[in-house]
């Protein structure tokens, strides 16, 4: 059969007849000219590295510019000669798990290769209504200096500790550690979690403040892995991929950090590993959250057809501590695609968590007096240990916004009735439907004020909203469902408009985002370009040129190397940059990169340095430069080992009569970078050709599934 081909231009004008899903690109690499050197032996000498299906004409003219560099790095989209072994259709995992990290709670959903029905992770420690489908577990951590607690038993911490064990810090809504969208609604909460991190940092118990996120996913790899065991029979050996959903308004910094949390604390667990002789590696897919939520939202409701392509939705996302809304105009309906917010984005800090600050709030009021019930403990342990559970996992669930009738009962034993209280009873604490509605209403009317403002909003721009979606573990309360249906009604009857709106099927919104990110994760068709959203670079030395004009070279300050060359030290090749091209989904880059080494040195150990940068793009800048500073995010580093070359070396540097005192050892190695879908991989071989024998790594693959937008194959 005939390949397609297209013509492209060269770098000389001549045109190039090249298959079209062939993309072969010579990196810009710094060409000083040559010097003289007192050690000409020293100058670096190129590999020779064929390249079938490239130009050569043009690869030998860049070549002989490019001799006086410490280095030759090339991108290529082909197959030619390939360190692994690569398909270009990926292959479906045995499970896909998908993460929502919450604000306040986090769900887990799961499905299994061949069955499409999608599952919760349930059965968390300490939840007290275990036998419940979809339950979430808390994002919380109680750190002490002997131990740390997660989920449910950092909500009981108090039961938890040993007696003389002291709490340092409890640490709730982590996830405000990545948000850098300056929310205004966010800034206490975020402000409480920062006082909190400082303790720990006082006490040494972490490093990063994302040690905290890295903790707490540990914990849930190790149960996620446990249940599966359990009650599926999971292996180590299974294929997993795992996809995490982030907000839509996050910078593509707090993507990649969340990113290398999960990756780290996959790592750390054990959990989800691809495994061969080189190490381990992830498979991570990373979505929004408010496509995974509206896709799931959708689906659960037959698809109606209350989203039309090109239509615009409000989505209402009420979890348990925030309540965050977006505008929304799709691309595709089936499978669902949208565009970016067409509106700012608006929250509160309002949800479900709320209810439970009031609800403990009210109880402390009533019985604060009734001292005769803390004889063997106080009335806080007496709310949290008999009112609250009962309010999270049966009242706050069942109350119906024009339901009158209700009455809320609290068995409490010892309790005595009041004459001066209705609520106190013997035995039992009760309360009817104007104080369930005090609880809520505030909540309520947030929430409705929230949605009325985007709708006006969008309004003044001709922005017409077509239905709305409501997700979100508070989004299951019967009261709100039915108090904004009424409003929503009353609101078209005004202005005469004919809005819809949508809710999960019941008792699953608080999962919502994580069964949608499963179903996203099922149909990638029709996902966004492979454009980078991140540049993704590597530290390159460049030699020092007296008479050159460069402002590379003029600019940024030389110093001596080992070998006695001036050169400009720790600058960064930007192996992708930020919204340049597209990347086919096999790209390589090869470079020849140069260690030197001391012969009193016992281990020879390189090491290459991995960068992102939300901006950057300009070659050969210093990291510390002004193009780069406070820009730039160490990724990650391979460490490669030679310590078997040292013996060959250090004979052949003094066969060519030169000092070892005096002069450093160098050792040429290839530098394979290969990114593959969402993965990218170090490969590193002595001789410095493709032949040459891959030296043991201590790391050889990295996650890029933050390196584009949401939802990229």
């Amino acid at each position: 059969m005939a390949e397609d081909m297209s013509d492209v231009k060269s770098s000389k004008g001549r045109i190039i007849r090249r298959p079209v899903n062939e993309n072969f690109v010579t990196l810009k690499i710094r060409r000083p000219k040559k010097r003289r050197t007192s050690h000409p032996c020293l100058v670096p000498q190129v590999s020779n590295m064929p390249d079938s299906g490239a130009d050569n004409t043009i690869l030998r003219d860049s070549v002989k510019r490019m001799k006086a560099a410490h280095n030759i790095a090339r991108q290529t989209s082909e197959a030619t000669q390939p360190s692994v072994m690569v398909t270009d259709r990926p292959t479906e995992p045995d499970y896909r798990i998908a993460l929502d990290f919450g604000t306040t709670y986090t769900s887990v959903a799961f499905a299994r290769k061949g069955d499409p029905t999608i599952h919760t992770i349930d059965q968390w420690d300490g939840d007290s209504c275990q036998q419940s489908d979809y339950r979430q577990v808390p994002t919380e951590s109680v750190y002490s200096l002997a131990s740390r607690l997660h989920g449910y038993k950092a909500q009981s911490w108090q039961d938890e500790l040993k007696p003389n064990d002291r709490i340092v810090a409890h640490v709730r809504r982590m996830k405000l550690l990545l948000d850098d969208t300056g929310c205004a609604w966010t800034r206490d909460a975020k402000g409480d979690v920062a006082k909190e991190v400082q303790k720990l940092k006082a006490h040494c118990l972490i490093e990063s403040e994302h040690d905290i996120i890295r903790h707490i996913l540990i914990y849930y790899f190790h149960h996620i892995k446990q249940t599966l065991e359990m009650a599926d029979s999971f292996i180590d050996d299974k294929s997993v991929e795992l996809t995490f959903s982030v907000p839509v308004c996050w910078s593509t910094m707090a993507n990649a950090l969340m990113s290398k949390c999960i990756e780290s604390a996959m790592q750390e667990s054990g959990f989800g590993l691809i495994r061969d002789q080189r190490g381990s590696t992830v498979n991570l897919f990373m979505v929004n959250e408010a496509e995974a939520g509206a896709s799931y939202a959708l689906e659960s409701n037959q698809r109606d057809g209350v989203i039309k392509r090109l239509g615009v939705f409000l989505l209402v996302d009420s979890g348990g501590g925030t309540t965050d809304l977006g505008l929304y105009r799709t691309t595709e309906v089936e499978p669902l695609r949208l565009e970016k917010e067409i509106n700012p984005p608006s929250g509160a800090m309002c949800g479900s968590s709320d209810l439970n600050e009031r609800m403990r709030a009210f109880a402390l009021s009533d019985l604060r007096d009734q001292e005769y019930l803390a004889a063997t403990g106080t009335i806080e342990a007496i709310v949290d240990d008999y009112i609250m559970p009962k309010f999270e996992n049966e009242h706050k669930r069942s109350f119906q916004w024009r339901n009158r009738s209700q009455r809320f009962r609290f068995p409490l034993l010892g309790l005595r009735a009041s004459h001066n209280n209705r609520r106190l009873l013997d035995g039992r604490y009760v309360l009817d439907y104007d104080d369930m509605w005090d609880i809520f209403k505030p909540s309520l009317e947030i929430i409705r004020d929230l949605m009325e403002e985007q709708i006006s909003s969008a309004s003044t721009k001709n922005i017409v909203v077509d239905s709305i979606v409501v997700i979100g573990g508070f989004g299951d309360s019967p009261a709100l469902r039915e108090y904004l249906r009424i409003w929503l009604n009353s609101f078209n009857h005004r202005n005469g408009s004919l809005i819809d709106m949508k809710f999960a099927l019941a008792n699953k919104g608080a999962s919502a985002i994580a069964m949608g990110a499963i179903m996203r994760a099922q149909n990638k068709q029709l996902g966004p370009e492979r454009i980078p959203t991140q540049s993704i670079g590597i530290y390159r030395h460049i030699n020092w040129e007296e008479d050159s004009t460069d402002p590379c070279i003029t600019k940024q300050k030389a110093q001596k190397d080992g070998e006695g060359e001036y050169v400009i030290k720790n600058t960064i090749l930007w192996i992708l940059k930020k919204g340049h091209d597209v990347i086919p989904r096999v790209h390589r880059v090869e470079a020849v990169v140069r260690h030197l080494f001391s012969e009193d040195t016992r281990y020879w150990k390189g090491q290459e340095l991995l960068f992102i940068s939300d901006s950057c793009t300009e070659d050969y800048w210093q990291r510390t430069s002004k193009h780069n500073k406070g820009r730039t995010t160490q990724l990650g580093k391979v460490v490669f080992d030679v310590t078997d070359l040292k013996e060959h070396h250090v004979k052949a540097h003094k066969e060519k009569g030169l000092s070892t005192q005096d002069l450093k050892i160098r050792v040429e190695v290839l530098l394979q970078i290969e990114i593959i879908g969402r993965d990218l991989k170090f490969f590193v071989r002595w001789p410095a050709n493709r032949e040459g024998k891959l030296l043991p790594a201590s790391r050889s693959s990295f996650s890029l599934a933050a390196a584009f937008k949401p939802g990229t194959e």
